[in-house]
C-alpha cells in the first residue's frame, strides 16, 4: 500500500501539475520524478510523469510509467487509456482496441461524462478500424446513452448497426435522425 503523500508532497504534485498543464514539461518532469523518488508507490506521479513522456514524444519511457500506474492502481482508467494512445500512435492497433476496451470498462460509471465519451470515441475509432460493427454498435450506443441529444453519434449507431446486418435494429435510430434533420441525405438513404 502507498504512503499518503506529506503536505509538501502534495504541494509539489500540484506544482508539477500545474508545470505540466501550463506545458513547462522539464520543470514538470524534475518535479514528478523527485515525486516518484521519494514516494515510488503513490500512483499519482506516475501518472503525471507518464503524460509529461506522453507530451515530450518519448512513449517506451510513458508507457513504462502508465504500466507503473496500472500496477499500483489496476482500478484506474487513465493506465489502460493512455497505453492504448501509445499502441495506436505506435501503430499497434489490436493493442489497442484491447487497452481501449479495458479503459472503457473502468471508466463507466467513474470518469465524468465528457472523461467516459473520450475513451469510448478511442474504442470506436479502433472497432472501425478493425471492422467489428457489432462491437461498434455497443460502443456507439454507450456514447448515445451519454449524450441522447447527440444526432451523429445516433446516426453512426444506425450505420454500425446496419453494418454488423441488423438493419431493422437501426431504424428507429434512423427515424430519431430524420426527426431532428428532415434534410439529412446521408440518414434518408
Amino acid at each position: 500500500p502507498a504512503t499518503p503523500l506529506t503536505p509538501a508532497q502534495q504541494a509539489q504534485l500540484a506544482q508539477a501539475q500545474a508545470a505540466l498543464g501550463a506545458g513547462q514539461l522539464t520543470q514538470a518532469r524534475a518535479l514528478f520524478e523527485e515525486l516518484i523518488a521519494q514516494n515510488y508507490a503513490q500512483p499519482e506521479p506516475h501518472f503525471g510523469l507518464g503524460l509529461t513522456l506522453l507530451a515530450q514524444g518519448k512513449l517506451k519511457e510513458a508507457a513504462f510509467e502508465f504500466t507503473q500506474l496500472r500496477a499500483l492502481a489496476p482500478d484506474r482508467y487513465e493506465a489502460p487509456y493512455n497505453l492504448g494512445v501509445i499502441a495506436t500512435r505506435e501503430g499497434r492497433f489490436s493493442d489497442a482496441l484491447r487497452l481501449y476496451g479495458e479503459a472503457a470498462t473502468l471508466a463507466q460509471g467513474k470518469a465524468g461524462v465528457a472523461t467516459e465519451r473520450q475513451v469510448l470515441e478511442a474504442l470506436a475509432t479502433e472497432q472501425t478500424r478493425a471492422g467489428d460493427f457489432a462491437g461498434l454498435s455497443s460502443t456507439l450506443a454507450r456514447i448515445v446513452a451519454l449524450d441522447p441529444n447527440d444526432t451523429d453519434a445516433l446516426f453512426r449507431l444506425a450505420q454500425a448497426r446496419t453494418l454488423a446486418g441488423q438493419g431493422a435494429a437501426a431504424l428507429p435510430q434512423v427515424y430519431t435522425v430524420l426527426q431532428r434533420q428532415p434534410a439529412r441525405v446521408d440518414a434518408a438513404l
